[in-house]
């Protein structure tokens, strides 16, 4: 009887560990589509703006895709134990690192987008990028034990905080 549930508990912290692998995991993929979609802001200029602007929508929407795809895993993951919770604030402040860079380099080229006459998609992408990180962040936050799901909701407001300032910028 004792080995059954010594089992159990072996597969059960098993399944939790995967928990956090998956969010990090995921956190990680939306992290590589900001830095592409970051490499593409930098990279616009007056001079290649028309061209740029193009990839800078394909790119943005990758993000969105990155982030409605990490939802759809982390909602099917298991719940992490309090002792994983750690890994993924780790993976949340990263990913919060990347959004604010992505976002305050976007604002800067503003005018060059202004230019190619892409502020309304931009305003628009950074909207659903928005909707997107939040609907992230509820299934994040329902993985987390109970005490770390404030812990979690605040650095999920961070983000989201981020694009909203992305997005009264494109206003």
């Amino acid at each position: 009887m004792q080995l059954k549930n010594l089992l159990v508990f072996t597969l059960a912290a098993g399944t939790y560990a995967q928990g956090a692998a998956i969010i990090t995991g995921e956190m990680t993929s939306i992290g590589a589509a900001l830095d592409t979609l970051d490499t593409a802001i930098t990279g616009l200029t007056d001079a290649n703006a028309a061209t740029a602007a193009k990839d800078l929508v394909s790119k943005s929407e990758a993000v969105a895709k990155a982030i409605t795809a990490a939802t759809g895993k982390i909602g099917s993951a298991a719940e992490v134990p309090l002792t994983d919770a750690i890994s993924i604030s780790t993976a949340a402040n990263t990913l919060t690192s990347k959004t604010d860079k992505t976002i305050t380099d976007l604002i800067e080229k503003k005018a060059i987008i202004a230019k190619v006459n892409e502020v309304a998609t931009v305003k628009t992408q950074l909207n659903n990028q928005k909707t997107a990180a939040d609907a992230l962040a509820k299934a994040i936050v329902s993985k987390l034990p109970a005490a770390a799901k404030s812990i979690g909701e605040s650095q999920a407001g961070k983000i989201s905080a981020s694009i909203a300032k992305g997005v009264a910028a494109f206003n």
